[in-house]
């Protein structure tokens, strides 16, 4: 798990560029800023169960595919499916995450296609998993 999120932190800091932040930024941040885009890109209502998830430690009920999940714990199938968040939700996200770091929705729109873009990599490479 450790390495997973340092993963996560190292695609932020390449997408935002290391002079914007003295430090690297939190992992655990960067984690719930996944989570939390992943629950903007979902079509859940009230986001049940919705998070990051590329290593498939949650099935998913219906066939699908993506890096995030959602529905799990709720009545009916739970599914897969891509970042890609509004602008609006993003910065919610990111405001959540990392207050005080400038936002900026082309880094984000950048950190979302690398996360999907790693994930389609990762799922050929494994036959889908």
């Amino acid at each position: 798990m450790r390495q997973f999120v340092r993963s996560l932190v190292m695609v932020l800091v390449a997408c935002v560029g290391s002079d914007l932040w003295a430090q690297q930024p939190d992992p655990t941040s960067t984690r719930r800023f996944a989570d939390c885009l992943c629950r903007c890109s979902s079509g859940w209502a009230a986001h049940i169960g919705v998070f990051y998830d590329p290593d498939h430690k949650h099935a998913a009920t219906c066939e699908s595919a993506g890096p995030c999940i959602g529905g799990i714990g709720a009545f009916g199938c739970s599914s897969r499916h891509y970042l890609s968040a509004t602008t609006e939700c993003s910065r919610s996200c990111w405001e959540q995450a990392f207050a005080g770091q400038a936002f900026n929705n082309g880094t984000i729109t950048e950190f979302s296609d690398t996360l999907n873009q790693r994930y389609r990599q990762r799922q050929g490479s494994t036959g889908g998993k």
